[in-house]
């Protein structure tokens, strides 16, 4: 997957943001469509609470953050105890060794506290719009070039 179809992934992650999809949400839906194809309702319920640090309280890890979790456990994920988690569990933590990173934080209230840009807006869209390559990247990376 080249560098512009992550950017471009990440910009329509920030328009379902507009739209106004919770960043979980956004998240989800521009990551699965290009991944998947066709969303899953119940995909889509399950990340609505994830929104504002879980149930919009701020005080737990971004929603978009814990959705990427929640997609790289949907690729890479097992179906069986008696299955590897070795690849999901390493993938998640590279997820948000790259997350901090990036963004200095996965809880939403220290993120929503430093802004991304001078300004000090909310960063909602920026880290919607950020950390899709992010996760993307990770995700092209363990599939590798024949997968």
């Amino acid at each position: 997957m080249t560098t512009d179809v992550q950017t471009r992934l990440g910009t329509k992650a920030g328009d379902y943001l507009d739209q106004g999809y919770h960043c979980s949400e956004a998240v989800l839906l521009a990551v699965s469509e290009h991944l998947f194809g066709v969303i899953d309702p119940l995909s889509l319920r399950i990340a609505t609470p994830l929104a504002g640090g879980m149930g919009d309280t701020e005080k737990e890890a971004c929603g978009a953050f814990t959705e990427g979790v929640l997609v790289l456990g949907m690729l890479f994920g097992r179906v069986h105890h008696n299955q590897s988690d070795n690849q999901c569990l390493q993938l998640t933590k590279e997820w948000r060794e790259q997350f901090l990173l990036a963004f200095g934080h996965t809880q939403c209230a220290a993120l929503q506290e430093q802004g991304i840009q001078d300004n000090g807006h909310s960063p909602c869209k920026d880290i919607v719009v950020q950390s899709v390559p992010i996760l993307l990247q990770i995700i092209a990376e363990a599939k590798g070039p024949n997968r």
